[in-house]
């Protein structure tokens, strides 16, 4: 046989010319169909506002322009507007990520309006979210400004103070390098496709094992194996991110020890997959498993922006919790102990999935010994 034709029927190179053409068939499907505009979803991003001002009382009744104000930027934004009590609350709320950011309208804002008196409105925001809530936010003051200087002065009597209206920003997580803005969601692609690759090439090495240890004793060195080298390579990134921005100020220890955990999780559940389904079924879905969690990740626009199609996979997508932690640790938040609680439960997920692909492969190959036939491949 002609050595080109031996080639081609070889199942090896079928499969090569099938992932060369199917791959980027389904990136371009998954990032076409499921591709978001995030000016189209404005109306899906909460903000928070704190009306500390109470008003005043005249002939006409309680008059008070912060509700009004409110009300004002929920129209004319069509996001959702959640009060707080106090600007600490809003403080808190913005860095659990509740809310993208808000507005606070100080005390006696009515009383200074009336009378032509500036007043300096607060814009909370966090430079912790994703990158389109960050530009959001951080244009939010300048345009807030703008809107209430042009519109209110033709509403009040005399000559106001110019300009009537101010907003200062009050960032209470601060970036210290623009970088770590947009790290998290270049970082996403190449972790899972790392994973998949590394749950794919353990499996083949885990079939040579199961010659001569069996089936329990390969699958316990497999996930021991995989935990070693989550390790190795979540300190490598650390590094890595602390090296090429040279910033050594960075948490390296609580980034290390978060993508350890992320790591562990996603490499267990990828060897999980590939033992329960087998090699080309689990990378299959390994593959597809990356193109639901993308547009819920949060890493380039927040997950309520994602289509209803995928906004179910939100709460059980593991790249989602590593990008939050990513930032808590990196910019700032108050979300990283649940970020890694989440991340733990996967983690447990995927032990469960090597011990069910362990189960499979131990009882198949006890099927095989029984018929005397060859130890199988996952």
């Amino acid at each position: 046989m002609h050595p080109f034709r031996a080639l081609i029927h070889r199942r090896e190179a079928r499969a090569a010319l099938a992932v060369l053409v199917g791959l980027p068939t389904l990136f371009l499907f998954f990032n076409l169909t499921l591709a978001v505009d995030p000016a189209a979803n404005v109306d899906r991003l909460r903000l928070g506002a704190v009306v500390l001002d109470t008003g005043v009382t005249t002939p006409e009744g309680q008059v008070s322009i912060g509700p009004q104000l409110v009300g004002a930027l929920q129209e004319r934004l069509g996001a959702e507007v959640m009060t707080y009590p106090t600007a600490d609350s809003l403080r808190d709320a913005v860095l659990r990520r509740e809310v993208g950011g808000g507005l606070v309208v100080p005390a006696g804002a009515t009383a200074r309006l009336r009378t032509g008196e500036g007043i300096e409105l607060t814009v909370v925001r966090s430079d912790a979210n994703d990158p389109f809530t960050n530009s959001f936010t951080a244009s939010l003051a300048s345009s807030l400004a703008a809107t209430l200087n042009a519109v209110l002065p033709g509403q009040l009597a005399g000559t106001p103070t110019e300009p009537l209206v101010t907003v200062a920003a009050d960032t209470v997580a601060i970036s210290p390098d623009y970088r770590f803005a947009t790290l998290p969601g270049f970082l996403l692609l190449p972790l899972w496709i790392a994973s998949l690759a590394f749950a794919v090439l353990l499996a083949r090495a885990g079939d040579h094992a199961r010659e001569t240890a069996g089936a329990a004793r390969a699958g316990v060195a497999e996930a021991l194996f995989a935990t070693l080298a989550a390790a190795v390579a979540g300190a490598v990134i650390a590094v890595d991110v602390a090296l090429f921005t040279w910033r050594w100020d960075v948490n390296l220890i609580g980034l290390f020890a978060l993508l350890w955990l992320a790591l562990t999780a996603v490499t267990w559940l990828m060897v999980g997959a590939v033992r329960v389904f087998g090699v080309a079924l689990g990378a299959g879905l390994g593959v597809v498993a990356l193109f639901l969690q993308q547009p819920v990740s949060g890493a380039t626009y927040p997950p309520a922006f994602a289509p209803e199609v995928v906004r179910w996979a939100e709460p059980i997508a593991p790249l989602r919790y590593l990008v939050e932690g990513v930032r808590d640790l990196l910019v700032g938040g108050s979300t990283l102990g649940d970020m890694a609680v989440a991340l733990a439960w996967f983690a447990v997920a995927g032990l469960v999935a090597v011990a069910a692909g362990i189960a499979r492969l131990a009882l198949r190959s006890r099927s095989q010994r029984a018929a005397g036939a060859p130890m199988p491949a996952a």
